[in-house]
């Protein structure tokens, strides 16, 4: 099994070293917190499929980083980062196989949205609070609401089926 973790970098090359079916799970990255508050951020997405892919193949990664807490009195967290697994294209994400939104970030007074998951391996990010606003979280639609979640930083995990 490999997990891929956020490292700062934007895209992350994983080459496919057997051919075989692979069971692919994505984490979409908790929102950050308010200084002070009490209230929860946001959870990110998680989402799976199993993908059957040939020796050599690239796929191109992107794990979200969680947000960023306040530190500022009562200011509200940041929104959590999408994570996300395409087909390479020549060096570039081609064909997505999986999304899974970020959460959102929770203010003073009020909890950050869990990040949505929708058909097809797509997701929302989660919503920002809303007393004062939280920053929402990525997703590769825009801003959802409340559904499946996974807490935490985002993350990847990609094993042999």
């Amino acid at each position: 099994m490999a997990t891929v973790s956020y490292n700062g970098a934007t895209i992350q090359p994983y080459t496919i070293a057997a051919t075989g079916t692979y069971d692919i799970s994505a984490f979409g990255a908790a929102g950050g917190l308010s200084k002070g508050g009490v209230e929860p951020s946001g959870s990110g997405a998680q989402i799976g499929g199993i993908f059957s892919f040939t020796q050599g193949q690239i796929l191109d990664i992107i794990v979200g980083g969680t947000g960023g807490n306040s530190t500022a009195g009562s200011g509200a967290g940041g929104g959590g980062g999408f994570s996300a697994v395409f087909l390479d294209n020549n060096g570039m994400p081609g064909t997505a196989l999986l999304f899974a939104g970020g959460g959102g970030g929770a203010s003073y007074t009020s909890a950050g949205g869990n990040a949505t998951v929708l058909v097809a391996g797509t997701g929302l990010g989660g919503t920002g609070s809303t007393s004062p606003g939280g920053a929402g979280g990525a997703g590769a639609l825009g801003s959802g609401g409340d559904a499946v979640a996974y807490p935490g930083g985002g993350r990847l995990l990609l094993q042999a089926a």
